[in-house]
């Protein structure tokens, strides 16, 4: 911090290096300023960062977003964005950003925060700094994230627009009340680092789809869930796909596979600096009226190898070796849909069911399944390894 603080007096304006440079808030914390109607100030907040949403087969990356409660409540879930790819590389250091001014207001439709907010901006661990408008913030390491990944968090004054957070490179859109600001990352120094778009993903992470005759029926539109994409004469298997990694399900009828996602070959994720893990198989399960969805992850920089811990997630009491993450919940007019993580180690892999109606639910659906299958010879040599 001392080298990253005297390159910016000598980058720049001295005086206004100086004076911009703060500190990054806690990812746990809590919203300041008076309460008023619609106002989240005096509600707790945590930024969650979990596994890609949907844990497709394939896919690799983070998702993010802010968690808002109050004693009495189970939290709702505010604005949030992971950034392709997913994952920091040293061409797009930056992977995930939200600002809190969306959240889910009871039971009705979203809402639009008053008041002071909170915002965020998820880093590689080259970025030692963001600058957003006038203000540069220190980014800092925490247990809630990624191993390696670091965060600046900061309010948002209650008085002025709330800033679209833009990534490098991208066109600002024409919002009214919403000023563009683009984030730049600064590496120890005070040096930005370039950033570029990434592209689609490669061949080999695409996943083979299957689902259940009955999963229309049986999902749409209940909680406003839906099913995978159905164009003019696509049909796709009913049962699942054999793949290098399969699931199987034991001692609860009430429990429906709808569909689901596997793949033939597992990717290494070799650009990706931190922590990152890979899905090797996803299903989507249906429980007493609520969606769960079901992966099996690996290590993506070494799939095999021993990975990391779920960012943030605690030990189950009375459960070895399973873990949680109480991410809160959305509530709409719609659907509600419950983002909170439950896991436990398998070998050198986590066995992970996210959604639910809350930690017993998940627990009860984590019980039921199995890995049957987990072949990690059919390995290619990997995304990003020109």
């Amino acid at each position: 911090m001392a080298i990253l603080l005297v390159a910016l007096v000598i980058a720049g304006s001295a005086a206004a290096a100086v004076l911009s440079l703060s500190a990054s808030q806690p990812l746990v914390g809590r919203v300041p300023g008076a309460i008023t109607s619609a106002s989240l100030a005096g509600y707790g907040y945590t930024i969650a960062v979990t596994p890609a949403a949907g844990l497709q087969a394939g896919g690799a990356g983070w998702d993010s977003w802010i968690v808002y409660g109050r004693p009495g409540t189970s939290g709702y879930v505010g604005e949030g964005a992971g950034i392709c790819p997913g994952y920091p590389r040293a061409t797009n250091p930056i992977f995930g950003r939200g600002s809190g001014l969306i959240f889910g207001g009871g039971t009705g439709p979203t809402t639009f925060a008053r008041g002071e907010t909170v915002a965020y901006v998820l880093t590689g661990p080259q970025v030692w700094a963001v600058r957003i408008g006038s203000r540069t913030i220190r980014t800092v390491s925490s247990r809630s994230l990624p191993v390696g990944d670091r965060a600046a968090v900061f309010f948002v004054p209650a008085k002025g627009p709330v800033p679209a957070l833009l990534m490098p490179g991208f066109p600002a859109p024409r919002m009214k009340n919403m000023p563009a600001v683009t984030i730049v990352p600064l590496d120890r120094f005070g040096r930005v680092i370039a950033s570029t778009q990434c592209g689609p993903p490669p061949a080999e992470a695409q996943p083979l789809t299957w689902m259940a005759p009955d999963a229309v029926r049986r999902w749409w539109p209940l909680r406003g869930f839906t099913v995978p994409y159905q164009g003019p004469g696509y049909h796709a298997p009913t049962r699942p796909r054999p793949g290098v990694c399969e699931l199987a399900q034991h001692g609860l009828p009430a429990l429906h596979v709808q569909f689901g996602h596997t793949v033939a070959w597992i990717s290494p994720v070799n650009d990706a600096l931190g922590e990152v893990f890979l899905s090797c198989v996803d299903a989507e399960y249906y429980l007493d009226g609520w969606p769960l969805q079901a992966g099996v992850l690996l290590d993506g920089h070494r799939p095999g190898q021993v990975l990391g811990p779920i960012p943030g997630a605690r030990s189950v009491p009375g459960q070895p070796g399973m873990v949680n993450l109480a991410t809160g919940h959305f509530p709409s007019s719609l659907f509600t849909r419950n983002y909170g993580v439950t896991a436990k180690r398998v070998g050198n892999a986590w066995l992970l069911v996210q959604g639910g109606s809350g930690l017993p639910q998940r627990l009860q659906v984590l019980n039921s399944l199995r890995i049957s299958k987990l072949d990690l010879h059919h390995l290619t040599s990997g995304r990003g390894s020109h």
